[in-house]
């Protein structure tokens, strides 16, 4: 009686139902990513990056470059969260029109 096609469900049925979980995990995840993927540039000792930095100021017992390299950590995740929620806050207010 009310059947509609697949497309129509999930874009106006399913996807409004789960689009609250996927923003708050891709707001989640991204920032943790980041954090991950230098603490295996750390395990792995990569030629380039911050996780070799890091590591290279540990060895040395450097705690201003560890520092240092930590708060540009912190800005970069904290940049990442805010470009995302201006992403997310994008995408909502473009589905509301």
């Amino acid at each position: 009686m009310y059947h509609h096609p697949l497309y129509y469900n999930l874009r106006y049925a399913y996807l409004p139902l789960i689009k609250g979980y996927i923003l708050s995990a891709v707001e989640t995840c991204l920032p943790l990513s980041f954090k991950v993927g230098v603490m295996a540039e750390v395990f792995v000792s990569a030629q380039h990056g911050i996780g070799k930095q890091l590591y290279l100021a540990r060895v040395q017992i450097d705690m201003i470059g560890i520092f240092a390299w930590i708060l540009w950590m912190v800005i970069i995740v904290w940049m990442l969260t805010k470009f995302s929620t201006l992403i997310m806050g994008w995408i909502q207010n473009k589905n509301k029109k």
